[in-house]
C-alpha cells in the first residue's frame, strides 16, 4: 500500500512540475508575442552626427523620439548605463514612459562632461514597454586625439630592423616574372612574381597592369590575414597584391613568437619589403615609381604600415579596418574585462600551456618589435584609415593611439558609428578620392 501511495505521490508531484513548466512556456510564448517591434517608432540621434565629440562640442549626448504606433497606451521605462574603457559607469538613468495611443515622446539625454576624460565609451539603452523591447548600443569618442598608447618601443628597435633589412639585401632576390594568359584580359596584363626572402623563404605575388600606353601608378596590397592572394584588376593604376608566408600547421599569430629573430612576422615585414622593392626595380614594366601607395586591410593595414616606416619611398598609406594594432593595450582592456577575445585569446591560450616557457610579458616584449604603434612616428607619407567604432576585434582607442604618435601633416581617420566590423560606402568614397589625390590622377 505504501509502495501505491508512494507511486502517486511521484505522479501527482511530477505531474505538476510538467504542468508548471507548460505554464511557465505559456506565459513566456504570450510575453513574447506581446513585444510587437512595429508597435513603437524609435529614433536616437547622437549629438554629434559621426559619434566623435572634440573639446568644441558643448554637449555629449542624445536625443531620442519615440512614436506609438499603436491604438493602446505604451508604459514602461528606458534604461541607460554609460561606461568607460575600464567598464566603469560614468553615467546612469532610468527615465519612466507613458505614451498614449498614437502619441509621441521626446527626451533630450544630456552626460555630464566633467566625467568624460579623452577615451571610448559604450553606451547601453534598453526601451522597455508592455508592448516593445529594445536593447541598444552606441560606441562614442570623445577627444580621441588625446587618447595615448602604454606601448613602449624597444631601446634597439631600430638597430632590430636595420639588421633584418641588411641581410635581407644580401640575399639575392631572384625575382621571376610570369605572364599569366588566362588570367590576363584584354584590358589588364597579370604577372605572377616570385622572390627569394630571408630565412630561405620563396615569396610570392601577383602584379596586374593596365594594358595600355604610358606608366601607371600603383597600388601595393600587404596580405590579409590568412586570405588568399589573388590578381587585382583596375583599369587606371597598377595592382601588386603579395602573399602570406606559411606557417606550417602553426597558427601565424604564436608562430615562433619566443624568439623574435624567429617570429613569423619578422619574415612577413621583410618579405613585402622586398615586394615593394620589385616595384621600384622594374619601371621598364609601364609602372611610374614616382606614384606608389602601400595598402591593406585588416592584418594588411599594420603591415602596410610598417612597410612605409621601413622603406621611405612610398607615397600614401591606405589602411583599412586595421588589425593587431597596440596589442599591450588590448591585453590590459581584456584582462580588465576578464575576457579574451581574438586575438588576445590566441595570446593567453599560447602563455597557459607554457610553450617554450613563453609569458604573457616575454610575449609581449617580442611583439613590441613588431606592433605597428612603434612604427607610426617614421612613417613620413600621407596616411589614411578607416574603421569601425563598434569594432570588437580592434578596439577603436587602438587605432586611435597609432594615428595619434603620426608626425606627418596629412593624416584622415574616417569612422563609422553604426558599422560592426566593417565600413559603410562613405568610407570607399574617401579612399576613391583620397587616392586619387595621392596618385595626382584627376578628380
Amino acid at each position: 500500500m505504501n509502495n501505491i501511495l508512494q507511486c502517486h505521490r511521484q505522479y501527482v508531484i511530477g505531474r505538476s512540475i510538467v504542468l508548471f513548466l507548460l505554464a511557465q512556456i505559456f506565459f513566456l510564448h504570450a510575453f513574447s508575442q506581446s513585444r510587437e517591434p512595429n508597435s513603437l517608432a524609435v529614433k536616437i540621434k547622437l549629438f554629434s552626427k559621426d559619434a566623435i565629440f572634440n573639446s568644441n562640442d558643448s554637449r555629449i549626448g542624445y536625443s531620442v523620439k519615440m512614436k506609438n504606433e499603436i491604438e493602446d497606451n505604451q508604459r514602461g521605462s528606458m534604461n541607460v548605463n554609460v561606461t568607460n574603457d575600464s567598464s566603469v559607469s560614468v553615467f546612469h538613468d532610468n527615465v519612466g514612459i507613458f505614451i498614449t495611443a498614437k502619441s509621441s515622446f521626446e527626451k533630450y539625454e544630456d552626460f555630464d562632461r566633467s566625467k568624460f576624460d579623452p577615451g571610448i565609451y559604450t553606451v547601453s539603452i534598453v526601451i522597455n514597454t508592455n508592448h516593445y523591447y529594445d536593447s541598444i548600443k552606441y560606441v562614442i569618442a570623445v577627444e580621441p586625439e588625446k587618447i595615448s598608447s602604454v606601448t613602449f618601443r624597444p631601446s634597439d628597435f631600430q638597430a632590430f630592423w636595420e639588421d633584418g633589412k641588411r641581410e635581407l639585401y644580401n640575399i639575392d632576390p631572384q625575382f621571376s616574372v610570369v605572364k599569366k594568359s588566362d588570367l590576363s584580359t584584354q584590358s589588364i596584363d597579370v604577372y605572377y612574381i616570385e622572390f627569394q626572402s630571408v630565412d630561405n623563404n620563396k615569396s610570392f605575388a601577383w602584379l596586374s597592369i593596365p594594358n595600355q600606353k604610358g606608366k601607371f601608378p600603383v597600388l601595393v596590397k600587404m596580405p590579409e590575414y590568412k586570405a588568399e592572394a589573388k590578381p587585382d584588376y583596375q583599369r587606371e593604376f597598377a595592382v601588386m597584391t603579395i602573399g602570406l608566408r606559411s606557417s606550417g600547421n602553426t597558427e601565424h599569430l604564436i608562430s615562433e613568437i619566443n624568439s623574435k629573430q624567429r617570429f613569423i612576422y619578422r619574415g612577413i615585414y621583410l618579405d613585402c619589403l622586398r615586394g615593394l622593392d620589385f616595384i621600384y626595380r622594374n619601371t621598364q614594366m609601364r609602372l611610374d615609381t614616382s606614384r606608389v601607395i602601400v595598402s591593406g586591410i585588416g592584418q594588411g593595414a599594420g603591415i602596410a604600415a610598417a612597410v612605409a616606416a621601413l622603406d621611405g619611398r612610398p607615397k600614401g598609406v591606405l589602411m583599412e579596418k586595421p588589425l593587431l594594432l597596440d596589442i599591450p593595450l588590448m591585453y590590459a582592456k581584456s584582462a580588465k574585462k576578464k575576457n579574451y577575445d581574438w586575438p588576445i585569446s590566441v595570446f593567453q591560450d599560447y602563455v597557459n600551456t607554457n610553450h617554450f616557457g613563453v609569458t604573457k610579458d616575454l610575449l609581449l616584449k617580442t611583439w613590441t618589435y613588431f606592433d605597428p604603434v612603434n612604427f607610426s612616428s617614421m612613417i613620413k607619407c600621407p596616411v589614411l584609415a578607416g574603421f569601425s567604432l563598434k569594432n570588437n576585434i580592434t578596439p577603436p582607442q587602438c587605432v586611435y593611439t597609432f594615428m595619434n604618435q603620426l608626425r606627418v601633416l596629412k593624416k584622415e581617420i574616417y569612422t563609422c558609428a553604426d558599422c560592426i566590423n566593417d565600413l559603410d560606402r562613405g568610407f570607399y568614397q574617401l579612399q576613391n578620392v583620397w587616392m586619387k589625390e595621392v596618385f595626382r590622377v584627376p578628380l
